[in-house]
C-alpha cells in the first residue's frame, strides 16, 4: 500500500512569502506548516507582506486539518498582510476552503490558476 503524505516548501522573496503544499493533509501537517509560516512572517518584523499559497497539487484534507487552517487564518487576520493569493484549480476545494477556513472577510483573498496572474494582482496594491 502506497500512502501519500503532505509535502510543502516555503520561500521568502522580498515581502512575499511563497508556500507550496501538495498531497493530502491532516491537522499535524497543518500545525507543522503553519508554525513554519509564522516563523517566516516574523522575519518581516511587522512590515507589510503578501502571501502566495499554491495548493493546486493538494488532494484535500481532514476536517481537523481544515480546522487548524481556520485557526491560523484568525491569527493571520492580526498580521500586516496586504493580500493573500491562493493558486487552486478545483472549484470544489475552493468552496470547502471558503466554508471551513475563512471565518472573517478581513483578509484580501483571491483565487488564481497560476502564479503569474497572482503576482500581477499583488502589483495592483503597489501602485
Amino acid at each position: 500500500m502506497n500512502l501519500r503524505h503532505c509535502e510543502h516548501t516555503m520561500e521568502i522573496v522580498d515581502n512575499i512569502l511563497f508556500l507550496d503544499i501538495s498531497g493530502p493533509f491532516n491537522e499535524y501537517d497543518i500545525i507543522a506548516i503553519t508554525e513554519e509560516v509564522r516563523l517566516g512572517i516574523e522575519q518581516f518584523h511587522q512590515k507589510s507582506f503578501f502571501l502566495l499559497i499554491d495548493i493546486h497539487h493538494t488532494e484535500g484534507g481532514t476536517p481537523e486539518g481544515f480546522e487548524e487552517s481556520r485557526k491560523f487564518n484568525l491569527w493571520l487576520d492580526e498580521q500586516n498582510l496586504i493580500a493573500k493569493a491562493i493558486i487552486c484549480s478545483s472549484a470544489a476545494f475552493i468552496e470547502i476552503n471558503e466554508s471551513r477556513v475563512r471565518d472573517t472577510k478581513k483578509q484580501r483573498i483571491q483565487y488564481f490558476c497560476n502564479k503569474e496572474t497572482a503576482m500581477n494582482w499583488f502589483h495592483t496594491f503597489l501602485s
